[in-house]
């Protein structure tokens, strides 16, 4: 797949559109106005954020607004694989110490039919709290989604969570693959603002595991 991405550089004020594979870590690029030539430094850019900058670029510039919410909810499965297997290979490693490969968990992913099963399996290996009640003990998360988040309610993710990802990203995904559904530009936009909240929501709760982990914790509990 390949990725886009625009880019201020050089220091001669002109933009790039700078394409990149998936599956590059380093790659050099001339900027289009000077032709200087420069590192685009993705290197620790995950798949996720490679996988939601083709969505955005086909929301924003393509228009191609059914491709982008098949994009945003595959970038948000991404970060669900990364840290299920993530944190299923340290606790192999910690309670039977063995290591495990990440394929040894596949089997167990595609054994999780609906998506939120998996975000809920992927929340329960970093917090006790579940998804939604992560969301609701945490005033920086609610803070974030009152502020950036335009098609989220606040309210309603504090609700009901598992209904709002699946009415605004995994429900349309599945048209689009299964009905060839048609889907406009706010639907385009919700369901990549949705996916950046999953993925914000994970990246939260894996943060705090491993904060409580530095401190010797042997609980999930924040």
């Amino acid at each position: 797949m390949k990725i886009p991405i625009r880019l201020k550089n050089c220091g001669c004020g002109g933009e790039s559109l700078v394409w990149f594979m998936l599956e590059d870590t380093d790659i050099r690029y001339k900027c289009a106005h000077c032709s200087k030539e420069q590192d685009l430094g993705i290197q620790n850019l995950r798949i996720a954020i490679k996988v939601i900058l083709r969505a955005q670029y086909e929301l924003f510039e393509s228009k191609d607004y059914s491709l982008s919410i098949v994009l945003s909810a595959m970038a948000f499965e991404c970060d669900l694989n990364r840290l299920y297997k993530k944190w299923k290979m340290l606790e192999a490693m910690r309670e039977k110490k063995i290591f495990l490969s990440s394929e040894h968990f596949d089997d167990a992913l595609r054994r999780m039919n609906r998506i939120f099963d998996k975000f809920k399996s992927t929340a329960d290996l970093m917090t006790d709290h579940g998804v939604t009640g992560f969301v609701n003990n945490s005033p920086d998360l609610q803070r974030l989604i009152s502020d950036k988040f335009v098609c989220v309610p606040l309210e309603r993710v504090k609700k009901d969570l598992k209904k709002a990802f699946e009415e605004n990203l995994f429900f349309p995904r599945n048209n689009i693959i299964h009905a060839a559904k048609q889907y406009d530009e706010k639907a385009a936009k919700c369901a990549r603002e949705f996916a950046l909240l999953g993925m914000t929501i994970l990246e939260k709760m894996d943060d705090a595991k491993i904060a409580n982990s530095r401190r010797g914790g042997t609980s999930k509990n924040l």
